[in-house]
């Protein structure tokens, strides 16, 4: 969902350049998903201070184990 959105965030930017508020919002939304959607990709269980997630796996340790039992 954040690759969606941060694709979308982007589109958008480059579509409002002349309204400054809305781009940069629009802008900031992009820079604030590349970072929520690479944080996710990278394949990890996460550590237990990090308390919501403590023993979740990532989004990309979960494609990362569906690619390797598929293959």
């Amino acid at each position: 969902m954040s690759l969606a959105v941060l694709l979308c965030a982007s589109y958008l930017a480059r579509y409002f350049t002349d309204y400054a508020g809305i781009h940069y919002f629009f802008n900031g939304l992009f820079y604030w998903n590349t970072f929520q959607f690479l944080a996710t990709a990278f394949p990890l269980i996460y550590p237990n201070w990090y308390k919501p997630y403590a023993g979740l796996p990532s989004d990309g340790y979960q494609m990362l184990s569906l690619l390797k039992k598929n293959i």
